[in-house]
């Protein structure tokens, strides 16, 4: 029978946790742009971001409060970086 690996169970879980929310937003973000540049906003439907992140549906609206919000985000950061530059 196959080991199963042991998951992370340090009494200081915080850190980790924290990293593996990070993780899951930067998922979410990079899979919401990818699908927004191929085939639009309108298109792109809220679990089609979700599965390509491989994330669930209170993950995604833990972290952002809708499509729209998560769109904001992209764009602002976009304009950010290319102001900046």
């Amino acid at each position: 029978m196959p080991v199963k690996p042991r998951r992370n169970t340090r009494a200081v879980g915080r850190p980790v946790k924290r990293r593996a929310a990070v993780n899951v937003r930067e998922r979410l973000l990079d899979a919401a742009l990818t699908l927004f540049a191929a085939k639009g906003y309108v298109a792109t439907g809220t679990q089609e971001i979700i599965d390509s992140a491989g994330a669930t549906t209170p993950l995604l609206y833990h972290h952002f409060k809708s499509k729209t919000t998560l769109f904001r985000e992209l764009v602002g950061g976009i304009y950010d970086a290319t102001a900046a530059a």
